[in-house]
C-alpha cells in the first residue's frame, strides 16, 4: 500500500517518524513526541516530533520539540510534569513539562542522558546542565549502547526512578532532584525470556486481583544463527520494583511478548494516563530500511488500553484498540469480529491468514499457533495495508504491514 496514508492511525505531514517518545497525559490531551526527521523519509538526524489529542485518534501537529546539533542527535525519551517545581522553571503559568532524552553524538558514538523543559508545552528548551548522566568514551563504565531513559515517580522510596536501555540489559536509577542520579541495580532479561540488544524500556503499575504489579517491558533486537534478518521483538515481565531493582516474579522458559506480529516496536506507555495506555510505531526495521516512499514514511499504532489479567496463574497483559466509534465500514478503514473455530482456517481481505498469523515471527512461531488452535474470537482493525488482530480478547495481538 505504498504511498498511501492510514486514515486513523498518526502518520507525519511529511518525511520520517519511528519511536514514540515522551508519551504522556496532561490538561486534558495527550502528548506525544516520536523520533523524526523531517527532511526525506530514511532515517536522518533526530528530531523530536510532537502532536497532541484528545481522544487518540485524531492528532494536531504542533512544532518539532528538540532539534538536533551538529554533535547531538535527539534519541528516545520520557516525560514527566513538574508539579512541585523541583527543576525551578516554573513561571506562574503552566506547571513544567520536562522531556529526558538521549543525546547521541554521531561522531564518537556517546550516548549520554539530558533534559528539556516547556511551560507552554510547545516551545522546549534544553537544560543547561546537560548531560545529566555522563558516558564518557574512555571512562571505565562507558557502555556503547546506553539510551532511552523512562522517568517515573517512584512510590516506593520517593523521588524519581529511571530505567534505561545498557546494552543487553536494562539498568536503573534514583533521584531526588532530577539533575543527581545514582545507578541502583540492573536486570538481565536472557535470565529470565529473550536476550538480546535492550530499547526503549519502560516501567509502570497495574492492578491485578487488589495487588499492585510492576510491569517491565522493552523493545529487543535479536539476531539468531542462520536468520536472514535480526528479529525485533517486545517483551514483557512482571513483578515487583523495590526502588532499586526489579525482579521478576513469572519465570518461564520464554518471555512473553506484548504482539506476535513483526509491525509493532518501541511500545510504550503514557504518563498520568486516566486509563493505563500504549502505543507504539507501527513498522519494522528490516523493511523501514529498505523504504521507497516519497513523501512520508512511518505509522503509529493505535493506541491500546491495557489490562493484567491472571489465567491459571500466569499474569497475561491483555490489549483492547481505543477505535473509532463512528461506522468504519468503508473501503479503507474497517473492523471485523470473528470467530476461529478448532481446525478452522480463516483468510481476511485475501491477506491475512488468522490461523498462521504466527508464521511472520519465527522465534515464537509454535508458541502462537499453539494457542490459535482452539476456538478464539478474533477482532480485526485495518487501516490501508495495516493489520491489527485482537485475538483471545486481546491477549494475543498482531500487528502487520500487507502491501
Amino acid at each position: 500500500m505504498a504511498g498511501k496514508r492510514q486514515i486513523v492511525h498518526f502518520t507525519p505531514q511529511k518525511g520520517w517518524i519511528n519511536d514514540p517518545n515522551g508519551l504522556i497525559y496532561v490538561d486534558g490531551e495527550f502528548h506525544m513526541f516520536y523520533q523524526h526527521y523531517p527532511y526525506d523519509t530514511k532515517w536522518g538526524p533526530m528530531h523530536w516530533g510532537h502532536a497532541v489529542s484528545r481522544d487518540l485518534l485524531t492528532w494536531k501537529h504542533l512544532p518539532v520539540a528538540l532539534y538536533p546539533t551538529e554533535n547531538e542527535y535527539i534519541f528516545s525519551g520520557s516525560a514527566i510534569i513538574d508539579r512541585e517545581n523541583i527543576m525551578g522553571f516554573g513561571n506562574g503559568e503552566k506547571v513544567p513539562m520536562l522531556l529526558f532524552y538521549t543525546s547521541h553524538n554521531p561522531k564518537t558514538g556517546e550516548q549520554m542522558q539530558s533534559m528539556a523543559y516547556s511551560t507552554d508545552y510547545v516551545h522546549f528548551e534544553k537544560y543547561k546542565g546537560n548531560p545529566i548522566i555522563k558516558n564518557i568514551i574512555g571512562k571505565a563504565d562507558y557502555k556503547k549502547d546506553f539510551r532511552d531513559p523512562k522517568v517515573f515517580c517512584d512510590a516506593v522510596r520517593g523521588g524519581f526512578g529511571m530505567v534505561l536501555a545498557a546494552g543487553c540489559a536494562v539498568e536503573f536509577y534514583h533521584s531526588d532532584n532530577l539533575t543527581e542520579w545514582t545507578f541502583t541495580g540492573e536486570f538481565y532479561p536472557k535470565k529470565h525470556g529473550y536476550g538480546g540488544l535492550c530499547e526503549c524500556p519502560d516501567l509502570f503499575l497495574l492492578e491485578v486481583n487488589g495487588e499492585t504489579k510492576y510491569i517491565l517491558s522493552m523493545s529487543m533486537i535479536i539476531t539468531e544463527e542462520g536468520a536472514p534478518e535480526e528479529t525485533h521483538i517486545m517483551q514483557y515481565f512482571v513483578g515487583r520494583f523495590d526502588g532499586y531493582v526489579f525482579e521478576n516474579e513469572q519465570p518461564f522458559d520464554k518471555g512473553q511478548l506484548l504482539d506476535f506480529g513483526k509491525d509493532n516496536y518501541a511500545m510504550v506507555s503514557f504518563t498520568d494516563s486516566p486509563n493505563p495506555l500504549m502505543l507504539g510505531w507501527g513498522e519494522d526495521w528490516n523493511a523501514a530500511r529498505r523504504n521507497e516512499e516519497k513523501e512520508f514514511f512511518g505509522k503509529m499504532t493505535i493506541a491500546r488500553e491495557i489490562e493484567l489479567c491472571e489465567i491459571n496463574g500466569r499474569y497475561v497483559i491483555k490489549q483492547i484498540p481505543v477505535c473509532p466509534t463512528s461506522d468504519m465500514e468503508t473501503c479503507e478503514v474497517w473492523e471485523r469480529q470473528l470467530t476461529l473455530k478448532d481446525g478452522e482456517r480463516i483468510v481476511v481481505n485475501g491477506m491475512i491468514d488468522l490461523k498462521n498469523v504466527g508464521e511472520a515471527f519465527f522465534i515464537n512461531q509454535e508458541k502462537i499457533q499453539r494457542r490459535l488452535r482452539g476456538n478464539c474470537e478474533i477482532r480485526v482493525f485495518y487501516d490501508n495495508g495495516y493489520y491489527e488482530v485482537f485475538a483471545d480478547e486481546g491477549m494475543i495481538v498482531y500487528s502487520c504491514n500487507v502491501s
